[in-house]
C-alpha cells in the first residue's frame, strides 16, 4: 500500500520538474515516453535568434532596435587621424565637422600621398562625397581620377564621363569641355553623337572657355565634322571670339576663312595677320602658314624664325621645312647632320616627305654614311603613310631589282598605281593602259 503510494507521488514529482525544466541539449534518439507539449512561453535562458524572430513576427521595426541593440551593444570606434602631422590632422578634425575646404585638401592630400599613405580610393571618397554637396572642382578630381586610372573599374570610362558631366552642371567649362570630346569620340557614352558634343562646346563657350568656342566654330565650318550642316557666318562669330580671348588655333581657323572668302570679306593681309597672331599664341598651324607665306616672299630669315617655333611646338610641317633651310643652306649655313636629324623627328611625327628626304639622305651618303637597307626601309614608310615620291622609288626598285630587292613587276606595278592614285604624274605614264583609272 505505502510502496504503491508513494511511487504515484514520485512520478508526479518527476513530471511536474520536467514539465518546467529547460529543454537538453542532447538530441536523443528516437520518441520520448513522456508526452510533453510545447508552451508558448519561452522560459529560461533562451537564445538571442528565437527572441528576435518573435518579436519580428509581432512588432515593427522600431520594436525590433529596441530588442536587439540591448542584445547586440554595438561598440562605438573612436576616428583617429590617420597621420601625425598635427596640420594635417587640424585639416582632418575640421572636415569631420564638416568643413568643405578642408575635406577638398584631405581630398588632394590623399591623391598626392603627402604627409600621409597615398590611397586614390580615399581620395575619390571624400571627392565624391563633395561633388554631392555640389563642389564642382570635386567632381572634376573624381573623374580625372577614373580617366587616368587611379581606380580599377570595369566602367572607368562611364564614370570619368558621370562625374564630367556632373561638373558641367555645376557651371565648370573645363567639364563641358571634356564630356563633349567624350561624345565626339563616343569615350563612356552610350552613342557618339557629334550634336551632344556641339551643345557641350557651346556651353562651355557660354562659361568663357576660349578652346570650346573655336570648337564650335571648327564645327561649323566643316573644318571638324562632316555631318554637321556647315554655317560660315556663325562658324566665323565664334572663331572670332576664340580669337580674342586669346585662343591661337581660333585665330588660324578664322584666318583661313577670312583667306579663303568663307562667310567673311576676303582679304589676304588680315589673313596673314591672324596666323601670325595664331603664333604668337603658339599655334604650329599659324606658324607654319606664316613661314610659307615668307618662302613664297623669300623672305629666309623670317621663314628660318617661324619653321623653328613651329618644330619646337611639335609640328611635322615645321621640322621638315626647317631641315629644308638646312640642307638647301637658306637663312642659315648649309648643314647636312642638321637636316637628317629635322628629317628624323619629321618623319617620326609620319610627315611623308620628311621620310623620303631622309631615305635620299641615306642613298647618297649625306649626313650620314650610305646604308641602302634603310634606304628601302623609309621609302616603304613614306609610302605607306601616302608618300607619293616614296611609292614610285619602291616600284622602281622593284621593277629593275635595285638596292638589294628582287624583281616583282606585280608588287612593282601595284605601287605604281597607287603612286598615280595619290597624284604622281611619272607613275602614271608608266600604269599600263588597262589598269588606269
Amino acid at each position: 500500500m505505502y510502496e504503491e503510494s508513494f511511487r504515484i507521488f514520485f512520478t508526479l514529482g518527476l513530471l511536474m520538474v520536467c514539465v518546467g525544466c529547460p529543454a537538453s541539449p542532447r538530441k536523443d534518439k528516437g520518441k520520448s515516453p513522456v508526452p510533453v507539449k510545447k508552451s508558448k512561453q519561452v522560459a529560461g535562458r533562451a537564445s538571442t535568434r528565437a527572441v528576435t524572430r518573435q518579436v519580428v513576427k509581432k512588432s515593427t521595426k522600431r520594436a525590433v532596435k529596441r530588442v536587439v541593440n540591448p542584445v547586440r551593444r554595438v561598440v562605438k570606434r573612436k576616428r583617429v587621424c590617420p597621420s601625425k602631422d598635427k596640420v594635417f590632422c587640424q585639416q582632418w578634425k575640421a572636415c569631420e565637422k564638416g568643413s568643405r575646404t578642408a575635406c577638398f585638401a584631405m581630398g588632394k592630400a590623399f591623391e598626392r600621398g603627402e604627409k600621409v599613405k597615398r590611397s586614390f580610393a580615399v581620395a575619390l571618397s571624400y571627392f565624391s562625397l563633395l561633388c554631392k554637396r555640389n563642389v564642382g572642382q570635386s567632381c572634376l578630381r573624381a573623374a580625372m581620377l577614373f580617366e587616368h586610372r587611379r581606380i580599377r573599374s570595369k566602367k572607368h570610362k562611364e564614370w570619368a564621363a558621370f562625374y564630367f558631366r556632373r561638373a558641367c552642371d555645376l557651371k565648370l567649362a573645363f567639364g563641358c569641355s571634356k564630356i563633349a570630346f567624350f561624345y565626339e569620340i563616343g569615350k563612356g557614352v552610350k552613342k557618339r553623337s557629334e550634336k551632344w558634343s556641339l551643345y557641350f562646346f557651346k556651353k562651355a563657350c557660354e562659361y568663357n572657355d576660349a578652346n570650346a568656342c573655336g570648337h564650335v566654330g571648327m564645327f561649323l565650318a566643316g573644318l571638324r565634322s562632316r555631318q554637321q550642316k556647315v554655317d560660315y557666318k556663325n562658324a566665323a562669330r565664334y572663331l572670332k571670339m576664340a580669337c580674342d580671348k586669346g585662343d591661337g588655333q581660333g585665330c588660324k581657323s578664322l584666318g583661313v576663312l577670312v583667306r579663303q572668302g568663307q562667310g567673311v570679306k576676303k582679304d589676304e593681309l588680315r589673313a596673314h595677320q591672324l596666323f601670325a597672331k595664331a603664333c604668337e599664341k603658339n599655334d604650329a598651324a599659324g606658324c607654319d602658314e606664316v613661314g610659307r607665306a615668307s618662302l613664297a616672299e623669300k623672305d629666309w630669315t623670317q621663314a628660318y624664325a617661324m619653321f623653328q617655333k613651329s618644330c619646337r611646338l611639335l609640328s611635322s610641317v615645321g621640322c621638315y621645312e626647317w631641315g629644308v633651310l638646312f640642307q638647301r643652306g637658306k637663312g642659315t649655313k648649309r648643314n647636312l647632320k642638321r637636316a637628317f636629324s629635322l628629317f628624323g623627328k619629321s618623319c617620326q611625327m609620319n610627315h611623308p616627305k620628311a621620310c623620303y628626304a631622309l631615305a635620299e639622305l641615306y642613298r647618297e651618303g649625306q649626313g650620314v654614311k650610305r646604308d641602302r637597307k634603310q634606304y628601302i626601309i623609309y621609302i616603304a614608310k613614306s609610302c605607306n603613310i601616302r608618300g607619293m615620291n616614296g611609292c614610285y622609288a619602291l616600284a622602281l626598285a622593284y621593277q629593275k631589282g635595285l638596292y638589294g630587292q628582287g624583281k616583282d613587276t606585280g608588287k612593282a606595278q601595284s605601287l605604281l598605281e597607287r603612286a598615280c592614285s595619290i597624284g604622281h604624274k611619272k607613275a602614271c605614264e608608266l600604269v599600263k593602259p588597262s589598269k588606269t583609272p
